[in-house]
């Protein structure tokens, strides 16, 4: 697998249209969402990008704990695939995650990361936006699948 390495451009590789994983390979789309909600309080403050990176980094996380290879990691976040690709070391509070993510992906030619938009990472962004819609904990790991993300499947899968 071709891994989207340092210093190609983010925008060249960009994905226009979601696209099943090839045979044998796997497809793991990565999305965030920040909660903006009057009766939501928080002692801290996470941005959006550094929720994305923290997503991206947990994802390469998953994938070595569960051995898995032939990957491709999707995000809408195209400042996070620039943060990773960057030569540039990043003093941002979340630059170490991002330095982490450059090393993993750089030491893996079988995982790669690709910025999509967002109306092509449909589903992973409502998954994101309705744990938060339900008190930012709930996963959907066993079936009954809820409607909405049913309906988005099928939307994509169909073209």
């Amino acid at each position: 697998m071709h891994q989207h390495g340092v210093g190609t451009s983010a925008k060249s590789n960009q994905i226009q249209n979601w696209k099943g994983p090839a045979p044998g390979a796997f497809k793991i789309n990565v999305d965030t969402a920040v909660p903006v909600n009057d009766n939501y309080f928080s002692t801290g403050h996470v941005s959006t990008f550094e929720a994305e990176v923290r997503g991206v980094y947990k994802t390469l996380s998953w994938i070595d704990n569960l051995d898995l290879s032939n990957i491709q990691i999707e995000t809408d976040s195209m400042l996070t695939v620039v943060a990773v690709e960057s030569l540039e070391v990043n003093y941002l509070e979340v630059g170490n995650l991002i330095e982490a993510c450059k090393i993993w992906l750089q030491e893996r030619n079988d995982v790669c990361l690709v910025h999509v938009r967002r109306q092509v990472n449909k589903a992973a962004h409502l998954l994101a936006h309705s744990s938060c819609l339900q008190s930012c904990s709930s996963l959907f790991l066993s079936p009954p699948t809820p409607n909405f993300l049913l309906e988005t499947l099928f939307s994509d899968s169909t073209g």
